[in-house]
């Protein structure tokens, strides 16, 4: 369908449905009685201990080994993409137990290899000073499972025929457009502070990320995004994510070079064994206006909800932060082959529409999956 996005409504989050076979996202990173899984809630000194035996930190090395973790070496295969092969093979308690382990992850804060966020510069802080960008979302009944802070997003977009986007998409998500086309977007990124909630932000996980993303909405016409991959340097990001939410998370090696005085930034990223990834540079201007009701800007930019296809289900999952701060950015050197991996047209080196972000606070919450849906 084409439309003009109209200001995004009002959500609300709704729990999921109680299943036997699911579980919560509480579960997963503290366990339970119910899954005979470990608790984390260890003292420090366990913690640290576990951390020496699932340093999965610095992905310039190679994937754990099995027999490393505990794990025999017959244990049964969980292929975290549906069926594919994939590096990051393991376990389906070895997964899981990874995605609710978070805090041993973070507890060794002086590892060199953690990336470690710059102080804002003064477009942050003046975005911050003035407090503008209100919350998007109505405060969801159910409390977030999670908090991040997510830095420096440049956002690159790209205009597809809808036929080539509707080749992709999954069936029972309908292809959004604007003036009558499909909009592809790539958006490399920091984030900081990861955690669950209810733990400080000094204990979260920090670690880079790029996004390869589209737009659609559920056939009760909510507007939101589909993810074709999303990159990341931390292993517990996406075994998490994979496991949890089920979205395309693949384990990257990615370097960011960042010069405050110039306002200039710089993103190399590499898929885990691979040589698909991202090169591109960025120069930071003076702030602008944040994304006018109707444009075009606020149909990439302004969407807090996606969608993901597990089995023969439609999920749902929804973020909440304000509304994106802007400044103007222009491009330096460009080349990425995310697109092709993923069977879309690639990126021109110099794309149809860019936008950058000081930075947004997010809060996460759980998905639960949409009624009468099949992919």
């Amino acid at each position: 369908m084409s439309r003009r996005s109209p200001s995004p409504p009002a959500l609300r989050a709704v729990a999921p449905a109680s299943r036997p076979t699911e579980l919560s996202s509480r579960t997963l990173m503290y366990g339970s009685a119910d899954t005979g899984m470990r608790t984390v809630r260890r003292p420090l000194a366990r913690l640290r201990a576990l951390r020496r035996h699932l340093d999965l930190a610095d992905l310039s090395q190679s994937p754990p080994v099995l027999s490393d973790l505990g794990f025999p070496a017959d244990s049964p295969r969980f292929s975290p993409d549906g069926g594919h092969p994939g590096p990051d093979h393991l376990p389906a308690d070895q997964l899981l137990d990874l995605a609710r382990r978070t805090l041993i992850d973070v507890i060794d804060t002086n590892n060199s290899s953690r990336a470690s966020e710059p102080r804002s510069h003064d477009l942050t802080r003046a975005f911050e000073a003035t407090g503008s960008g209100e919350r998007m979302n109505r405060e969801p009944e159910d409390g977030p499972v999670g908090h991040q802070r997510w830095r420096d997003l440049l956002f690159l977009h790209q205009p597809v025929p809808t036929e080539v986007m509707r080749e992709i998409v999954p069936r029972d998500l309908d292809v959004d457009t604007f003036d009558g086309r499909a909009w592809l977007t790539l958006m490399p990124f920091a984030i900081f502070a990861s955690r669950p909630a209810g733990v400080a932000a000094a204990l979260g996980k920090d670690f880079f990320q790029v996004n390869l993303r589209t737009y659609v909405r559920s056939r009760d016409g909510e507007p939101g995004l589909y993810f074709f991959s999303l990159d990341a340097t931390s292993w517990i990001a996406v075994a998490g994510a994979r496991v949890t939410y089920g979205l395309p998370y693949f384990p990257a090696t990615i370097k960011r070079r960042r010069e405050p005085a110039a306002a200039t930034i710089a993103y190399t990223s590499r898929r885990l064994g691979t040589n698909v990834g991202v090169d591109v540079v960025w120069h930071v201007g003076s702030p602008m206006a944040m994304a006018a009701p109707g444009s075009i800007d606020e149909f990439l930019l302004e969407r807090h909800t996606l969608f993901v296809c597990i089995a023969s289900d439609v999920y749902r999952a929804r973020v909440r932060h304000t509304r994106y701060p802007l400044c103007a950015v222009s491009l330096g050197p460009f080349h990425e082959s995310l697109c092709e991996r993923a069977g879309l047209p690639p990126f021109p080196t110099r794309p149809s529409l860019a936008h950058f972000s000081p930075g947004v606070d997010v809060d996460l919450y759980w998905r639960h999956v949409l009624p009468a849906a099949s992919c």
